[in-house]
């Protein structure tokens, strides 16, 4: 019987969402029980979002990237496109094309600051 892929149990290539804080987190000199505590959770939970078992919640996401010093837009983009990955059961072809599909769907609501500053504004 074909075993099945469990998306938090998948093992996260360098640029997912977990390895990515274990090497901020690392790069800051900062200790994974510091963290923990500071995203009111349990290390033991933290060590399983870093190796990309476990996603943090957003409430804790928001709360490390402040301690790391990371803008919260990055943090919260990062953990959203975690969860599509997820989402897709760890296949990244569809995870790319959905991801295209947000894209086209955002695309209206984008502005180009050029065009809302005019010629005389800054």
């Amino acid at each position: 019987m074909a075993s099945i892929r469990n998306a938090s149990t998948i093992m996260a290539s360098p640029m997912e969402f977990g390895p990515w804080l274990r090497q901020l987190r690392e790069s800051k000199e900062r200790m994974l029980r510091e963290l923990a505590a500071v995203a009111a959770m349990d290390q033991s939970h933290l060590g399983k979002v870093e190796r990309g078992q476990r996603l943090p919640k957003d409430e804790q996401a928001m709360a490390m990237a402040r301690f790391l010093d990371v803008p919260v837009a990055d943090m919260r983009a990062r953990l959203v496109a975690a969860r599509l990955l997820k989402a897709c059961a760890g296949d990244h072809a569809l995870a790319v094309n959905a991801a295209g599909f947000v894209q086209e769907a955002a695309a209206p609501y984008l502005v180009n600051k050029s065009v809302n500053r005019g010629p005389n504004k800054k």
